[in-house]
């Protein structure tokens, strides 16, 4: 080829290349797809879960993931070219909501037959041996000397099981809401010319929101003698065992069968459970009896306007399956109880207190690859809404947390929300534990108040590797929290003979993972003589 004829393949060569060149921006333009965001308010809190707005010509799909009541993740999902995908997740916490002037009656605290009478450590050692102080220096002409309390056999019935003996009640220990039983006590004192049989009765009552019992009582001698009879009735042993009842038999059962009490938490607040007052108390007859009892929930949260209040979400009453039979003390709370008890650890702070312990941002920010190779960081993470949980059934529950973190490059600082799923199971035979495993996890940024995006890839991938720890460490404040609340605490009634100790407790799911069940292994002290 001559050098003219080079010359101008070369310059065809570059022509064509200009040209090509000059159409890409064009091609571009045409084939690109635009970036995903959604644009409008996003209230954290709402009735419905609501819909934003995706710019037009993004291929994006709408999911829900969850439902109400509770935590719902709006999920919109874009697919490009070459297999990319970018998310943006909208966490809103769905009602209805609990009403903290009004709170749900959201669980049950059950004495079992085993604490009652199962031997050692039961009310009856404690009533045998109270009752024998009573009665230790009697010495009554024609009975003779106290001898010993002989048998002493509690055992729980129901209103009608021994109808002749609910005459020994008032008629206002019957008025609503009328009272499904109570406890059955009989004693036999024996003196030395003959033995007499006590039947205390201690019927619960729910009374503005206070437990107490109403004392009933009646005596007979084991003989067919009207003289020995009469005698009895001018000794005025009744009125003895009166007294003795409502000073002792009643507090030990208010130890045993009264709420917890309030639970003081580290850095202030605290939790306290509630008697609902407007039940009455559980009986089953040779079984349990059972307090119904609820939170004390404190004002709601503000959240940024309009969105609703901050609250706990309210699921319903669920029907809790009865206690096991060789169950001392059993703790019944459903989800909205569970939901309740993370609402006010979020509310007093506690949780975000236990997640700056982990200190998740100063690992991400200090570690040497990102110090070395990165401009970005991240601000101590915040429970953006309280945590809650959900059914995973058969036996498990999901936990879904809403963090809130501010993401630095330079200058630049942009809002960001991670919504994170887990499964949560209780594990342990002597204290409460959990075992949480990650199910899922999406960060998005807000660059502006009105629009989110996709958050940085390296960003997500951290927050993903640290939200195992995140989700358990709130897991195990969970855990933490129920354990302290029962177990080692040591419950005793004004005047009491005795004391309650909560020895141990384990925890599962009941009624389809609708439901917690905590069991407590507890005994009775007899405590000095005041």
């Amino acid at each position: 080829m001559s050098a003219r004829g080079g010359a101008i393949a070369v310059a065809a060569g570059v022509a064509l290349v200009i040209a090509h060149a000059a159409l890409v921006p064009t091609w571009i333009a045409h084939t690109a797809r635009p970036a995903l965001a959604v644009d409008g308010a996003q209230p954290l809190v709402a009735d419905v879960a609501p819909t934003g707005v995706v710019p037009a010509g993004v291929p994006a799909t709408i999911t829900r993931d969850g439902a109400a009541p509770g935590l719902v993740v709006t999920r919109y999902t874009a697919r490009y070219r070459g297999g990319i995908e970018r998310t943006v997740a909208v966490p809103t916490l769905v009602g209805p909501f609990q009403d903290p002037a009004a709170p749900p009656c959201t669980g049950r605290l059950a004495v079992g037959q085993r604490l009652l009478d199962g031997g050692d450590g039961t009310v009856a050692a404690i009533v045998r041996s109270e009752l024998a102080a009573q009665l230790s220096t009697l010495d009554v002409f024609g009975i003779g000397k106290f001898q010993r309390v002989d048998t002493v056999a509690l055992r729980w019935v129901g209103v009608f099981d021994v109808p002749f003996e609910s005459g020994m009640f008032p008629a206002a220990a019957l008025a609503a809401p009328r009272p499904a039983g109570y406890l059955r006590a009989e004693a036999r004192v024996v003196f030395e010319r003959l033995a007499i049989v006590v039947v205390l009765g201690a019927m619960p009552r729910t009374d503005r929101g206070q437990l107490g019992f109403t004392i009933g009582l009646r005596a007979h001698v084991d003989v067919d003698n009207r003289a020995l009879a009469w005698l009895v009735d001018r000794v005025g042993i009744d009125r003895l065992a009166t007294r003795f009842a409502r000073g002792q038999l009643d507090t030990a059962l208010l130890a045993a069968l009264g709420p917890p009490p309030p639970l003081p938490l580290p850095g202030g607040g605290q939790l306290v459970i509630e008697v609902c007052g407007d039940r009455p108390v559980e009986v089953v007859a040779d079984r349990y009896a059972a307090l119904p009892l609820r939170w004390r929930l404190t004002p709601p949260v503000p959240a940024v306007a309009p969105a609703l209040p901050i609250l706990p979400p309210r699921r319903g009453p669920v029907a809790f399956p009865p206690p096991a039979a060789d169950a001392r003390i059993t703790i019944d709370l459903d989800l909205d109880g569970i939901n309740g008890a993370l609402y006010e650890l979020w509310r007093a702070g506690f949780l975000d207190r236990q997640l700056d312990q982990l200190d998740l941002a100063g690992r991400f920010n200090h570690h040497p690859v990102v110090e070395t190779y990165l401009t970005l960081r991240l601000s101590p993470l915040r429970l953006a809404l309280p945590p809650t949980v959900a059914p995973a059934p058969p036996d498990r529950l999901r936990l879904d947390v809403a963090v809130a973190v501010a993401i630095g490059d330079r200058a630049q600082v942009t809002p960001a929300t991670a919504v994170g799923r887990a499964g949560l199971a209780f594990v342990g035979d002597d204290r409460i534990a959990t075992d949480v495993e990650l199910t899922g996890l999406d960060v998005t940024c807000a660059p502006r108040p009105d629009r989110l995006e996709p958050c940085f890839g390296d960003v997500v991938a951290t927050i993903r590797d640290s939200t195992t720890d995140t989700h358990a460490a709130l897991g195990a404040a969970l855990s933490d929290v129920l354990t302290a609340l029962f177990v080692g605490r040591q419950v005793a009634a004004d005047a009491a003979p005795a004391v309650l100790t909560i020895d141990r407790a384990r925890a599962r799911t009941i009624a389809d993972a609708t439901a917690v069940r905590i069991e407590l292994g507890a005994h009775l002290d007899a405590l000095p003589p005041r």
